[in-house]
């Protein structure tokens, strides 16, 4: 079998040759590029390169399917000690956000104020979800995919996290999102609605996507997220998104 063979075959629970070695290896790879004391014969080569050259099975999670516009809402970014600050501005308000970046790893960032604050922000929040237009980039997973060839498979990216998860990491923060689900159960049941309302025709884009595996990213966890926050407004969605791909025949890989 060849490592793309394979890895289809053992996500879709048949029997490959041998067990796929796929690790993941991609942030140590770039910690050390970062650092300049990769091994001298890793030096200059891209992920795609090291791994044939380690005889890994790639297993990526890079391929766009789907991408996410707003053409109502304006976005503005500009650098500031330690990090940068982004400006949404919308007909109805404006938010702010402030992320500071990882000096290790050249891909993680971290959020050091949020978006959505108090409700007070609530009417820009949903002007912002019902401004958001999903539309496909199947192109992009293309020439992901042909850099791979036959030496692995990329997972398809761009479908939104659930409700919950774009809440916690991405609106809110997980306690300021917590108590703003119990306070509120109205308001934000509205919200997660809108939310879910839009997902729905990333759903479809990305079953009708060139891509056997569908990636959504977020970090589901039970550390911070309860099991009945959970079941109400996280699994609903990743429930549906596994129908309306496993219709097509298309498989659903969720980060957790």
């Amino acid at each position: 079998m060849t490592p793309r063979e394979r890895l289809v075959a053992a996500h879709r629970h048949e029997m490959p040759d041998r067990l796929p070695w796929a690790p993941k290896f991609k942030t140590w790879l770039r910690a050390h590029q970062r650092a300049g004391d990769l091994p001298e014969e890793l030096r200059g080569l891209d992920y795609y390169a090291v791994a044939r050259k380690l005889r890994i099975d790639i297993f990526d999670k890079a391929g766009p399917v789907v991408e996410t516009v707003r053409p109502n809402v304006q976005v503005r970014e500009e650098q500031q000690a330690g990090g940068r600050r982004v400006r949404w501005e919308t007909p109805v308000g404006v938010l702010t956000l402030a992320y500071t970046e990882a000096d290790d790893y050249a891909h993680t960032h971290y959020l050091t104020k949020y978006p959505f604050t108090s409700m007070r922000d609530y009417p820009v929040v949903k002007f912002i979800i019902e401004d958001t237009v999903y539309r496909p980039c199947y192109e992009k997973y293309l020439q992901v995919d042909a850099q791979i060839g036959d030496d692995g498979l990329t997972m398809g990216v761009g479908v939104p996290d659930t409700p919950l998860h774009r809440l916690m990491v991405g609106w809110m923060g997980y306690e300021a999102a917590t108590y703003t689900l119990l306070d509120y159960p109205q308001e934000m049941g509205t919200l997660v609605g809108l939310m879910q309302e839009k997902a729905e025709d990333s759903y479809h884009l990305a079953a009708a996507s060139p891509a056997a595996i569908i990636h959504t990213g977020e970090n589901t966890n039970a550390d911070f997220e309860t099991p009945e926050l959970f079941r109400r407004y996280a699994l609903p969605s990743l429930r549906r998104l596994s129908d309306v791909l496993h219709a097509k025949g298309k498989l659903h890989n969720v980060h957790m």
